[in-house]
Parts: structure tokens; C-alpha cells; sequence
């Protein structure tokens, strides 16, 4: 693929292309019409036939290009397949398009101090007792498995579960694996009301890149116990935002909303601890392999067993034999396979005068190799045949020859077509071939709808200035 996509990158090597594609053409033809010296031509042709995107024939004197379709429908479709990636439905592109959309208006709306002063309010059915959604939400090795955006990462968090406890929280790429790439953001602040199980609030800050507050967000989140675990809805309020918050603004409903989510999943992911006794949270990588090692433990036992009940009818058998009894039906099976073959080999000498045992490769190919030799006097034969009515054809005339049919065939197609157009002429006076009507009026729509309207259980609830 890296081939073809480096030969198709040259203007010049597309053009053969696209000339190529209308019909096979010779080398001194494409670069005429490619307008391109012949020498330079040849190169490009070659360079795609390296490709496998392009074949070539010697006919006569010339020699003749013609277009390969597949490897230009496999790249298509490679192409198509990243293009279906890229546009699936909800995926990171929609989010990003999305994204783009509300940075424009938050953009436009920040003219003055206090712009975007406002709220959101989420809302999230969790599963989990509130005990464990509350340890999400303030221990710092839980945190960070959610409180990012999807395509970010948690690279320094404290958050202080007390009131007036700091909280710092720092994100970078999710695929920023050395840090090396610039920091995607980060925020300060300070917690002011803790109630285990039923209320946490806390004031949080994102930096602009010059160390100043973007913003202040109040954030309020409460738990209420409920029959399939905790419903927590979150009341997320803005208060002294500045000019240069838009880009923060922007991604709130969009960021936060999907740091809930990743909340909702990992504790679902956690609910499968609701029937263990003494399981933690932490467990989890243990309880994902319970059901697959036990189970390689009991088709182990299974084997054992299977192995030992080879020992019914044999004679002083043991339990660490089981590696040779396994191979006796397959290697003695071989072994007597061989001893046919040998006997097959042999049966070859019935007839034949002084042949060996040691003489069966040869004597395989006998039917082959004679056949084809065969094959290639009735060939020859038949290329000599042309010969019966015409004058003084030499066997390398077979190129030529080869063509007649076709080349003559076509040239007799091309007469009836000329007779055919003349006979318009027939009953019309004075007219020509050029005398044809055409309407190629083309109507086009580009009335597109669009509605891109998304229900969203988040809500901006931000009033409009």
C-alpha cells in the first residue's frame, strides 16, 4: 500500500494514470499526450508497475501500459474504511465538530467580564451504593480513573476530602505517554462542604496559559439512595468569568458531561463485586479472571482424567505416559502410510525393464513431464498452422498473427459505425454530422437540511445576555 500511495503522490504519475484508465496505450503516446518527454515517461511507468498498479506488454515494436483495477479499488476502499472511522455516528469527530460549534458562539458571546456567569445541571444514575460512588468522588486513586474528558488523562491530582482541603487537577492527551506534549489543562481549588454519602462541594478554577483564573466553578454534587443504587445530580455554577474563558466555556456540558459517563461505566464495571464476599474495589483485575483461570483449572483436571482412562485396557500404563499415548494413533497412522507409499512406488516396476526402488521420483514425473512435452508440439503445431493459406509466415509471426482477428475485427466495427452515422443523411438536405440537438440542462439541488439537534440530559440553564 506504501508503494502505490508513493507512486499515485506525482502529478505526473497520475496522469498516466488517468490516461491509462481510458484504455491501454504505448509509451510513445502517453508521453505525447502527457506532454512529457519519453525517456521521463518510461520512469513514471516503471515506478508503477513496481506498484503493481499498472502491466505492460511488448507487442511488435511497442510496448503497450494497461491500468490494474484492484490495487486502485483496494486503496479506495482502505480509504473509505478510514472515512467510515472518522464518521461514525457519536465518535470523537462528532464530538469534536460539536466542540467547534460552541467555542464559535461562546467566542462571539465574550465581550465584557461576566459573560458566561451561569449554570449547568447534570444528572447521573449510578450503580453502586452511595458509600462507593462517595469514595469516587473523593479519593484521589478513584478520581483519576474518571475525571477527564474522554482522549484526556489524570498527570497530577490532590483533592483533600475536608473542608477547606485543596484540590488541584492537571490533564494531559490520553496517548501523551512521556509528557512530552503540552500540558491540555489544568485547574485549582478548595472544597467547602463534605457530608459522606450525601453531599460534596467545592470551588474549582482552570488557569489560562498566563497562570490567571479562567473562571470560578461552583460545584454542589448530591447523592440520593435508590432501588438500582445512587442517583447524583450535579449543579455546576459559574461565577467571575472573564474574556479569554470562552475555550473552558465551551467544553463544559460537552467535558464534564463525559467525565460523568466514564463515572457510570466504571462503577457498573465495579457492580460485578455485589455478590463477592470481602471484594474491593481494587479487585477488579482479579474478580475479570476468575471465570477464565478457574475455568483452564477445571479443563486441565478434564485432560488429567481423560488421559488416565487411556490406561482401562493397557498393560502397566502410568499417569505420565499420557504425552506417548496421545501420539500412538497419529505416528504408527504415519508410519504405516509410509509403507504404502513404498509399496505404491514399487508397483511402478510391473512393467518397466530394470527399474528401482530408488526410481520413484523420476518415475513420478513421467506423465507429467512427457505431457507437457507434448503439450508444446501441439502448440507449436498449431502456431505453424496459420501457415496453410498464408504466404510466407515465419514462426515469429505469432504476435501479429495473434492480432488479426481482433485488430481486423475492430477495424470493421469502426466501418459499419462510419456507414451508420452517414445514413442519417439519408432524407435530411444539406444537413451534417454536427447538426445534433443536445439539452444538457442539469438541475442540481443543494437544498440540504440539517438538524443537529442533540437530547442530552445535561442542560445549560445559562441566561442570554
Amino acid at each position: 500500500m506504501d508503494a502505490l500511495l508513493i507512486a499515485l503522490a506525482d502529478p505526473a504519475r497520475w496522469r498516466l494514470v488517468s490516461l491509462l484508465a481510458e484504455r491501454p496505450r504505448s509509451v510513445g503516446v502517453l508521453a505525447q499526450l502527457a506532454e512529457a518527454r519519453q525517456p521521463q515517461t518510461t520512469k513514471h511507468l516503471q515506478t508503477l508497475e513496481r506498484a503493481g498498479v499498472v502491466t505492460s506488454e511488448r507487442i511488435g515494436q511497442r510496448r503497450i501500459y494497461a491500468l490494474r483495477p484492484g490495487p486502485l479499488r483496494d486503496l479506495a476502499a482502505a480509504l473509505s474504511r478510514l472515512a467510515d472511522t472518522a464518521d461514525q455516528v457519536g465518535g470523537p469527530r462528532a464530538t469534536f465538530d460539536r466542540y467547534g460549534l460552541r467555542l464559535d458562539a461562546e467566542r462571539l458571546a465574550a465581550e465584557e467580564p461576566g459573560w458566561a456567569d451561569g449554570s449547568f445541571r447534570f444528572l447521573r444514575p449510578l450503580a453502586g451504593s452511595p458509600e462507593l460512588v462517595w469514595r469516587h468522588l473523593t479519593e484521589a486513586s478513584l478520581l483519576a480513573r474518571w475525571w477527564t474528558p474522554d482522549d484526556l488523562r489524570v498527570s497530577e491530582l490532590v483533592f483533600e476530602a475536608r473542608p477547606g482541603g485543596r484540590i488541584v487537577q492537571e490533564y494531559r492527551d490520553a496517548e501523551d505517554a512521556d509528557g512530552s506534549d503540552l500540558v491540555a489543562g489544568r485547574a485549582e481549588g478548595i472544597v467547602d462542604d463534605v457530608r459522606p454519602g450525601e453531599r460534596l462541594a467545592y470551588r474549582l478554577s482552570p488557569l489560562l496559559p498566563d497562570g490567571g483564573l479562567s473562571f470560578t466553578a461552583h460545584v454542589d454534587l448530591g447523592l440520593r439512595a435508590t432501588d438500582t443504587g445512587t442517583d447524583l445530580e450535579v449543579h455546576y455554577r459559574i461565577t467571575d468569568s472573564t474574556v479569554d474563558s470562552a475555550d473552558f466555556v465551551a467544553g463544559i456540558e460537552i467535558g464534564f458531561g463525559q467525565s460523568l459517563d466514564k463515572l457510570a461505566a466504571t462503577l457498573a464495571a465495579d457492580s460485578h463485586d455485589t455478590d463477592d464476599t470481602d471484594s474491593t474495589v481494587d479487585s477488579a483485575d482479579f474478580v475479570a479472571g476468575i471465570e477464565i483461570g478457574f475455568g483452564q483449572s477445571l479443563d486441565k483436571l478434564a485432560a488429567t482424567l481423560a488421559a488416565d482412562s487411556h490406561d482401562t485396557d493397557d498393560t502397566d500404563s502410568t499417569v505420565d505416559s499420557a504425552d506417548f499415548v496421545a501420539g500412538i494413533e497419529i505416528g504408527f497412522g504415519q508410519s504405516l502410510d509410509k509403507l504404502a507409499a513404498t509399496l505404491a512406488a514399487d508397483s511402478h516396476d510391473t512393467d518397466d525393464t530394470d527399474s528401482t526402488v530408488d526410481s520413484a521420483d523420476f518415475v513420478a514425473g513421467i506423465e507429467i513431464g512427457f505431457g507437457q512435452s507434448l503439450d508444446k508440439l501441439a502448440a507449436t503445431l498449431a502456431a505453424d498452422s496459420h501457415d496453410t493459406d498464408d504466404t510466407d509466415s515465419t514462426v515469429d509471426s505469432a504476435d501479429f498473427v495473434a492480432g488479426i482477428e481482433i485488430g481486423f475485427g475492430q477495424s470493421l466495427d469502426k466501418l459499419a459505425a462510419t456507414l451508420a452515422a452517414d445514413s442519417h443523411d439519408t432524407d435530411d438536405t444539406d444537413d451534417t454530422d454536427d447538426t445534433h440537438d443536445t439539452d444538457d440542462t442539469d438541475d442540481t439541488d443543494d437544498t440540504h437540511d440539517a438538524d443537529g439537534t442533540a437530547d442530552d440530559a445535561d442542560t445549560d440553564t445559562r441566561s442570554t445576555k
